[in-house]
C-alpha cells in the first residue's frame, strides 16, 4: 500500500511534518517514509489535501457502556455507580458486552482510534469485537470485590487470560478496579499475577475528592500514598484520572514511573474535578489520554479529548501558554503508546514501525486557512474529518465508508440489546 501526498505529521521525537510525503506499507509495517516513492504494484491512496498522521490511542475506556449511554446523566460519580450503574451491570450477559463494544469499535473508527485500553466485564466477548473490527485492544476484565469472584474477580480474569487469543491487535492486561473497590489482598494478588505476566496494570485511582476523603479515613493515607505503601507502584502501572493528587503524590508517582490516562470530558461531567495536568507534565510523568466509558462522557472522541485537555488546564490556570496543541496531540498519540509500553511499535510514523495510521481531510471550511496543522488538529478539528484508518496494515475505513463492520446492522442490534438489559430490571 502506498499513501502519497499526504501532510505526514510524524509524532517522532523530532516531530517532522512533511508535506507532500509518501507512506509505503508492506503487511503491516511502514517500509519507507519519502517524497515521490516510485513503488510499483501496489494500492495506492491519493492523500493529497488530507493529513496523516498516527492512529490516536485511547488509554481508558470502558467500551460495552456504549449500552448505558445517555442512562442516569447529571449524577455525582458514587451515587452514578452504586445506585445506577453496578446494579445493572449485574445484570449483564455476554452477547450485551460484544454488542456494545461492536458498536465502541464502530464509533472509534470513524472517530480515528485504532487502540484503545478497555476494562470491563466478559472481555473474551469484547475480545472478540476487537477481532471482527481490525482495531487494536488492550483488554483487561475488571477486578473488584464487590460482584462474585466469577464475575468480576481473580477468577474470571484468569479465565479470560486463558481463554483469549492474543495477537498484534489484542493485548491483554490486568484490571483491578480501584482501591476502594478492591482489598488489600486482591490488589497484591492482582499485582502479583501482572508481575508473573510482566503485563500492566489498569486502575482507577483519585477521580473523585470523596474518594480521597474516604481513603483517609479507611487507611490514614490518600490513595496515591496507600498504593505505594502496599508496593503497587511501579513502571507498569497505569491509573485513570488522577484528578485529585497533591504534589508530593505526583512526585511518589513521578518516581516510580507510573503511567497516567487523564479523562477531562468525563471528570467535566461527572464534575470530579479538574487533573493538575501540567504539574504531572512539568514532573516528567507521561499523561495520556482516555474518554472513560460512554455512559459518563458520553462520546468515544481523541480529538475532543485532546482539545478539552488543553483548555482546562488554560482556563482553570489563568494561562493561555499552558498545554500547547503540540502537547495535546502527544498525548493522543505518542504517549498513550509510552503508556501501554508499545512505543516501540506505534505512536508515531516511522519506519519499522506497525502501520496504524490515520487520514484527516484538510479540505473543509473549519480548517481553512491553514496557519499551524497542530493547532488545527487539536482546537478546530472534529471527529467527522477523519477520512481513511488504517489499522496493522489493514484499510478499517476508507473515503468515511466503513470496510470492516456493517453500521446499521450493528446500531439495530445495540437498539435490541439495550431494550433487553433494560427488561431485566
Amino acid at each position: 500500500m502506498l499513501i502519497k501526498n499526504a501532510m505526514i505529521i510524524t509524532m517522532d521525537s523530532n516531530r517532522r511534518v512533511i508535506k507532500n510525503g509518501d507512506i509505503y506499507i508492506e503487511d503491516n509495517k511502514i517500509i519507507k517514509i519519502g517524497k515521490s516513492l516510485d513503488i510499483k504494484d501496489n494500492e495506492i491512496i491519493d492523500a493529497k489535501g488530507m493529513a496523516a498522521l498516527p492512529g490516536f490511542i485511547k488509554t481508558h475506556t470502558h467500551s460495552s457502556m456504549t449500552l448505558l449511554r445517555g442512562y442516569a446523566d447529571d449524577l455525582p460519580l458514587m451515587k452514578w455507580l452504586k445506585e445506577y450503574i453496578w446494579p445493572l451491570e449485574a445484570l449483564l450477559k455476554p452477547e450485551d458486552c460484544y454488542i456494545g463494544s461492536k458498536l465502541a469499535c464502530l464509533e472509534m473508527i470513524r472517530a480515528g482510534i485504532t487502540t484503545f485500553s478497555d476494562m470491563y466485564f466478559y472481555m473474551n466477548q469484547v475480545a472478540k469485537a476487537v477481532e471482527d473490527s481490525g482495531i487494536r485492544g488492550v483488554l483487561s476484565y475488571v477486578i473488584n470485590d464487590i460482584m462474585p469472584e466469577n464475575f468480576a474477580g481473580m477468577t474470571a480474569t484468569k479465565r479470560f487470560l486463558n481463554q483469549v487469543k492474543k495477537s498484534d491487535r489484542i493485548i491483554p492486561i490486568i484490571g483491578p478496579h480501584s482501591p476502594y473497590a478492591c482489598s488489600k489482598e486482591t490488589l497484591q494478588k492482582a499485582k502479583e499475577l501482572a508481575d508473573d505476566l510482566k503485563t500492566l496494570i489498569h486502575i482507577h485511582v483519585s477521580e473523585t475528592k470523596e474518594e480521597i476523603e474516604e481513603s483517609k479515613k479507611k487507611f490514614g493515607l490518600r490513595p496515591i500514598e496507600y498504593l505505594n505503601s502496599i508496593g503497587f507502584l511501579d513502571s507498569n502501572l497505569e491509573i485513570a484520572h488522577c484528578v485529585w493528587v497533591n504534589d508530593d503524590e505526583i512526585k511518589m508517582l513521578a518516581k516510580n514511573n507510573v503511567k497516567i490516562s487523564h479523562c477531562p470530558v468525563s471528570n467535566m461531567k461527572l464534575a470530579s474535578g479538574i487533573a493538575p495536568l501540567k504539574h504531572m507534565l512539568d514532573n516528567d510523568l507521561i499523561v495520556s489520554l482516555g474518554s472513560d466509558g460512554p455512559c459518563s462522557n458520553n462520546r468515544l472522541d481523541m480529538i475532543q479529548e485532546m482539545k478539552f485537555s488543553s483548555l482546562l488546564q488554560k482556563v482553570s490556570l489563568g494561562d493561555p501558554t499552558v498545554i500547547p496543541a503540540e502537547k495535546a496531540l502527544e498525548m493522543a498519540t505518542i504517549n498513550g503508546a509510552r503508556a501501554l509500553r508499545l512505543d516501540n511499535k506505534l505512536g508515531s510514523i516511522e519506519v519499522g514501525k506497525l502501520a496504524d495510521i490515520i487520514l484527516i481531510d484538510l479540505k473543509k471550511p473549519h480548517l481553512t486557512p491553514l496557519h499551524n496543522i497542530f493547532s488545527h488538529l487539536v482546537y478546530a478539528a472534529q471527529a467527522s474529518d477523519v477520512d481513511t484508518v488504517i489499522c496493522n496494515g489493514k484499510i478499517l475505513m476508507r473515503n468515511r465508508k466503513l470496510l470492516t463492520l456493517n453500521e446499521n446492522e450493528i446500531m439495530e442490534k445495540a437498539e435490541l440489546a439495550k431494550e433487553d438489559l433494560f427488561g431485566r430490571k
